[in-house]
Order: structure tokens, then C-alpha cells, then sequence
């Protein structure tokens, strides 16, 4: 089996352990049917809203994106295992 399909299989395996205990159902990111846009829209709306009502909004932007690449497969299977997934 080759690097990339066993990271796609790593991949899936983490999405289905972590879909019913740790992303809920707003999330957009490795949702069906939404994507970043979904995500920027949705984003946008809730800035929009909280700024009608003179409210103060502060956005933190994170990018975990290289994160998972740069684990060892064992180590976050092993810290996986430690929470029941």
C-alpha cells in the first residue's frame, strides 16, 4: 500500500471516530455538502448580525491544516486510544 492511500485510509478512519464525539453538527469543515464558502457565509452572517446589534466581535483564524502531516501516525493513534476512539 502506497504513502498517500494510507493516509487517505488514516484519514477516514480519524473523520469517522471524531464525527460522533468531537464535530458537531455546525461544523463545515469534512461536512457533505459544505465547504469553505458555506463556512464564509455562515461566518459572515453571524459577524453581520452581532455588528446590527452594536455588539463587539473579535475572530481568531487558525490554520491546522499542516498539522496532521506533521504527527506521527502511531503517536495520534495512541492518544486516540486514550479517549475511547
Amino acid at each position: 500500500m502506497n504513502k498517500t492511500v494510507y493516509v487517505n485510509l488514516m484519514e477516514r478512519f480519524v473523520l469517522s471516530a471524531l464525527t460522533g464525539h468531537v464535530i458537531r453538527p455546525r461544523k463545515h469543515g469534512f461536512m457533505k455538502g459544505r465547504s469553505c464558502l458555506t463556512n464564509l457565509s455562515s461566518f459572515y452572517d453571524q459577524v453581520i448580525h452581532l455588528v446590527d446589534e452594536r455588539k463587539a466581535v473579535d475572530v481568531i483564524s487558525l490554520d491546522f491544516s499542516k498539522a496532521f502531516d506533521t504527527v506521527p501516525h502511531s503517536n495520534l493513534l495512541q492518544e486516540l486510544a486514550t479517549y475511547g476512539l
